[in-house]
């Protein structure tokens, strides 16, 4: 009785396996029409690590500036864009915007002004807090 269960078993999950299945999309496809509007405001801060050994990160990210703008624009989005750092506590600076306090798609050189902004050096405390010294400059 047990080998004629497991016999039966075993001729159930071959014949599973052996039907095809259809994992793809179906042959047929529906169009739909409909309009999309897009929202091209965009706010973007910029959280840095002031602490001591970002410096060469910082400089990293900010060569990358240029193209980043590049895009933005051609995607004519409306930006503002502000640079924080992450050092809270005694003598941090975190919670509060780093040189002008926006840049947008209308500032002059906005890849140069905002390249140099992100590169804040190493001079914040030992307290990384980035959501708090985002959370204290949104307030």
């Amino acid at each position: 009785m047990k080998k004629l269960l497991g016999l039966l078993l075993a001729a159930g999950a071959l014949s599973a396996c052996s039907q095809n299945v259809n994992f793809g999309l179906p042959d047929t496809s529906n169009s739909y029409s409909s309009s999309v509007a897009y929202n091209n405001k965009v706010d973007i801060i910029w959280v840095m690590d002031n602490s001591s050994s970002m410096k060469q990160h910082q400089s990293t990210l900010s060569q990358q500036v240029p193209l980043m703008v590049q895009k933005l624009n051609e995607l004519k989005l409306d930006y503002h864009m502000a640079v924080i750092t992450s050092s809270m506590g005694n003598g941090g600076d975190g919670g509060k915007f780093v040189g002008s306090k926006f840049l947008t798609n209308s500032t002059p050189s906005v890849s140069e002004a905002l390249a140099s902004m992100l590169v804040v050096g190493e001079t914040g405390g030992n307290l990384e807090r980035g959501i708090d010294s985002l959370l204290a400059v949104l307030s």
